[in-house]
């Protein structure tokens, strides 16, 4: 049935257009019957009869039905099917028992990360790529959230703490994020080196290396090769000792290197020793007097050596590392077999007995009964061995320290400058750098 509202005043007529053709060249013609003069119903809209009045007057043709209800807001009616009876399914009515959805709530939204989470594992087993390899790459934007979180929490601390919170409060341990473990159960962050005290021990070191290249190189003169040999072991012990005290105060494990390096420029020194032709026999003791206390120096350094390699076998021990404690201790027991046998080259008692005839302003200088030393912690770098003012106790044994036997070098060998001056017809200007 065509609506009314195509009943125009006056009957449009409608061009003859040519039917469509194939592609074979037959006339397509229409299944439909041909249209009577009768007014038969039809089921569906005239679309050609719309293009046409379209094309020929350009104008749009009238609403379709001006009873259809405006859908701003409003329900929609179950009778649009009424309309016409080729309406898609979208106009289908909706069941009244179907309440209208809830508004859905607003989700939270996050930003979306720039890098995914992907872990790279690479086998250990190919002979032609790396043993071991792990590629992690985490997403910066939960990184940047944790990092705002947590400063707004910090200024809050901040605030609270500054606002006169109670000292109780403050004393209470924090809970580390991510750790699962207090503030009191945290290890003792490592300080940093002092640079005054490095300074030190390079200086140290610099003077060091200059007298023994003169005793070594340079000196021909036995006598000032001596002083100079016996002047850059105790200035090797100072330096050494410095960094030592620099690696305890940094929390790190002393090392038994310098000292084993310290021990081989003692040998090289006796060795220069041994090859000196003294021209009288007064200066030829002097020299074998010297030659025993560089033995027995050379025992002290062995006991030094064996007490670093105690610490560091006690450290090990501790992380549990059984193979490293057993080398460690092995070379511990080592070095005091070594010990044992440079006392036994330097001979004690004829050092005891040799001492007070030619040297009675050092002998007069030792202890009278044997103590413990004040301290062998060697934590500050600050308080470092002094020879001019170290005292020390004869016979050296294995109870004496570094700082008593670099006191016993220094008060022998200043004493025998002030000998050899007095007594020989040239004056040797020498000045001991290690005080």
């Amino acid at each position: 049935m065509k609506s009314s509202i195509f009943n125009d005043a006056k009957p449009r007529t409608k061009p003859k257009r040519p039917a469509p053709v194939h592609a074979n060249g037959s006339i397509k013609r229409s299944l439909a019957p041909p249209s009577s003069a009768s007014t038969t119903p039809k089921k569906s809209w005239n679309l050609d009869e719309l293009i046409s009045a379209y094309q020929e007057s350009g104008e749009l043709p009238p609403i379709l039905s001006p009873t259809l209800p405006k859908r701003d807001g409003e329900e929609s009616i179950s009778s649009l099917p009424l309309l016409s009876p080729t309406l898609p399914p979208i106009f289908t009515a909706v069941s009244p028992s179907k309440s209208p959805s809830k508004a859905a709530t607003p989700r939270e939204t996050s930003p979306a990360p720039t890098h995914k989470y992907r872990v790279k594992w690479i086998s250990q087993m190919e002979a032609a790529k790396p043993r071991f390899l792990v590629r992690i790459t985490f997403d910066p934007a939960y990184y940047r959230t944790r990092i705002k979180a947590s400063s707004a929490a910090s200024s809050a601390t901040s605030s609270a703490a500054s606002s006169g919170a109670s000292m109780a409060k403050l004393k209470s341990p924090m809970k580390l994020q991510g750790l699962g473990i207090t503030s009191s159960q945290s290890p003792a962050p490592s300080t940093q080196a002092d640079p005054e005290a490095i300074a030190n021990k390079n200086h140290w070191l610099g003077l060091a290396r200059t007298a023994k290249t003169q005793c070594l190189e340079k000196e021909s003169d036995d006598v000032r090769a001596l002083v100079a040999g016996l002047d850059a072991v105790l200035m090797y012990i100072i330096s050494h000792d410095i960094d030592e005290r620099i690696r305890v105060a940094t929390n790190g494990l002393p090392s038994e290197r310098h000292w084993r390096a310290l021990d081989a420029d003692i040998k090289a020194v006796i060795q220069r020793l041994a090859k000196a032709n003294p021209p009288h026999s007064s200066l030829a003791e002097f020299f074998n007097l010297f030659t025993k206390l560089l033995h027995t120096c050379r025992a002290v350094i062995q006991l030094r050596i064996h007490s670093v390699l105690r610490k560091v076998a006690a450290s090990y021990n501790a992380k549990g590392t059984e193979q490293k404690v057993i080398s460690v201790q092995s070379e511990a027991l080592k070095a005091y077999d070594n010990f044992s046998d440079c006392l036994v080259a330097a001979k004690p008692a004829s050092i005891y007995s040799l001492v007070p005839s030619r040297l009675p302003q050092t002998f007069r200088r030792k202890q009278t009964s044997l103590e413990k030393p004040p301290s062998e912690s060697r934590v500050d770098p600050k308080d470092r061995i002094r020879p001019s003012k170290a005292s020390f106790y004869l016979p050296i044994g294995p109870y004496s320290t570094l700082s008593e036997m670099a006191g016993l070098l220094y008060s022998a060998t200043n004493e025998f400058i002030e000998i050899f001056n007095n007594n020989s017809g040239k004056r040797m200007e020498y000045t001991l750098n290690a005080n």
